[in-house]
């Protein structure tokens, strides 16, 4: 009993599987059987297919660090001054929006580039 003790940590908890098109999380649960003199005589597996799960927990993880993000930058903007933010977001959507309405909006000119590099740096010294 000791010896798988000491090595249980050593066997896959979990493995990955590709079928096809498709793949899989197998989660492994291993209990060892023990005879009446305490020796493992074998192991009783239970295999549960976690890959919905092991999905939604990245998206949980996904969508958590997009609300930290959200969360800093309005904790950033309720520090700023509420005037300078509001008059940094009206500019911002003043040089960006024409830019972005124009058929020819995918190849950006130099000048939108400017304005952005500019609106970048009063944002910094804004904390935003």
């Amino acid at each position: 009993m000791l010896s798988w003790e000491l090595n249980s940590g050593h066997v896959p908890i979990e493995i990955h599987i590709k079928r096809q098109d498709r793949e899989h999380r197998i989660a492994i649960n291993w209990v060892p059987l023990i005879n009446r003199s305490q020796q493992i005589e074998g192991f009783l597996l239970g295999f549960r297919d976690v890959t919905e799960r092991r999905q939604l927990e990245a998206k949980v993880r996904e969508d958590k660090l997009k609300s930290d993000r959200l969360t800093n930058i309005l904790r950033e903007l309720a520090q700023t001054d509420r005037k300078r933010a509001s008059d940094l977001v009206a500019q911002v959507i003043e040089v960006l929006a024409p830019e972005w309405e124009s058929p020819s909006s995918r190849v950006l000119s130099n000048d939108f580039k400017r304005h952005i590099h500019t609106h970048k740096g009063v944002a910094r010294s804004l904390g935003l």
